[in-house]
């Protein structure tokens, strides 16, 4: 016989066939409501942590405004966001519509403009010649900047894009 305190069961609304998703997996469908089961990798996380890491794209003010809301739950139960998940927990995330960017269109002369102004590049340093006038970053009404110009020119990730003077 287990201890009820120290193991945690799904909420009775999964039967045999459905069963919440690993929160170690991405989530396929942010238009649905989704399950997702605590991990070791998560456990001791707090709540707000766990779904920043999870809905990435999401401000962190609606995040918490959907914990206050109760379209988070956890087990079934109302949540803070300053709560910590257990391994084996299911978070119930309401559906959630993430805002897209299409991927900025690049001219060819453009593209060719920025790849002839790289100074220096290596695996973990790219130098670029910036040309004046145009923004370092997308936002704020412009539809890309130097980075994602050179994204998309590339075709390579860059994770952390720090940009030095």
């Amino acid at each position: 016989m287990t201890d009820d305190a120290t193991t945690h069961e799904a909420p009775a609304i999964f039967n045999s066939k459905t069963r919440p998703q690993s929160a170690d997996d991405e989530i396929s469908n942010f238009g649905k409501v989704n399950y997702l089961e605590v991990t070791r990798h998560q456990h001791d996380q707090r709540l707000d942590n766990f779904l920043l890491n999870r809905l990435k794209g999401l401000p962190k003010s609606h995040i918490y405004k959907m914990i206050r809301s109760d379209e988070i739950r956890v087990n079934n139960k109302r949540c803070k966001a300053h709560d910590r998940v257990q391994r084996e927990d299911v978070v119930r995330i309401a559906p959630v519509e993430l805002a897209t960017r299409e991927k900025p269109i690049i001219s060819t002369e453009f593209a060719k403009s920025l790849l002839a102004r790289v100074v220096y590049e290596d695996d973990g340093l790219l130098v670029l010649n910036k040309p004046s006038g145009i923004a370092v970053h997308g936002g704020s009404g412009l539809d890309f900047g130097v980075i994602e110009a050179m994204r998309e020119v590339t075709g390579k990730k860059i994770p952390r894009a720090n940009p030095s003077h």
